[in-house]
């Protein structure tokens, strides 16, 4: 979470966070260490201890069965993403969309519409089309629960981009970008990059991969003055979060 935290830019949160890991509990050490890893590269023993973290979390006569149940479904829920994002790093994409899908199929989950958000991506992630279409689907039925599904909008624009449908695409991203930067929270990169997103090594907030996917569209649509004006507005509006490899490239590439 401290990683997380400087990673994002909340350099505050970070330090308060690094200060409580002298009195973290255990389960909150291991799990630094199975990130270290991860931070590291070594995604393979990121992924083991992970997974005997889990398991052991999971076991109702295991070493942390005095952890109130709440608490406990609450790390459950961090350490299946946590392991999903280690299986998509070690190149094991089908394992991972395979254990998201049966996290969010349980019927506790349902109702977890970041999880489906995370399914549909790794759909399109392997050309899946249909599925994530049958995704957005599913999402979108839960609106007449009165689920807030604003995530819909870019699961959406993700499959027309990957069906070329450009205008579209554009169109959804936009609308999804308006809605969010009504939220302050949007300008704090942490809830977005955490909870939205899959962990991964080269992890792009989910703002700036918004403007970027804009951009690409923009290109696609030989609106270049457009397409560079988006991403010098992301650099503007969020200057820690934009310098990043992909969004530095595509306008360096456009200049």
């Amino acid at each position: 979470y401290a990683g997380l935290n400087m990673l994002s830019g909340a350099c505050a949160s970070a330090a308060e966070a690094f200060g409580s890991i002298e009195n973290a509990s255990v389960l909150s050490r291991s799990l630094i260490r199975a990130l270290a890893a991860f931070d590291d590269g070594n995604y393979e023993a990121a992924t083991d201890k992970v997974y005997q973290l889990l398991v052991a979390v999971q076991a109702e006569n295991g070493p942390y069965k005095e952890i109130p149940e709440e608490e406990r479904q609450s790390w459950i829920r961090d350490l299946h993403w946590i392991l999903i994002s280690c299986l998509y790093e070690t190149g094991s994409v089908h394992a991972a969309l395979d254990l998201c899908k049966q996290f969010i199929t349980r019927p506790e989950n349902d109702m977890y519409l970041l999880g489906w958000f995370n399914y549909g991506k790794l759909q399109l992630q392997l050309g899946h089309l249909d599925g994530a279409k049958a995704v957005c689907e599913r999402i979108r039925l839960k609106e007449k629960e009165g689920v807030n599904i604003d995530f819909l909008i870019v699961l959406e624009g993700l499959c027309a981009f990957a069906e070329s449908k450009f205008d579209r695409a554009f169109s959804l991203f936009k609308s999804f970008m308006e809605k969010s930067e009504s939220f302050q929270q949007c300008r704090r990169e942490v809830q977005l990059s955490y909870k939205m997103l899959l962990w991964t090594k080269n992890r792009v907030p989910m703002m700036i991969q918004i403007y970027n996917n804009m951009a690409v569209c923009s290109l696609h649509c030989c609106r270049i003055e457009e397409a560079i004006a988006l991403l010098e507005n992301a650099i503007q509006l969020f200057p820690y979060q934009a310098i990043h490899h992909v969004l530095v490239f595509n306008l360096c590439t456009l200049y």
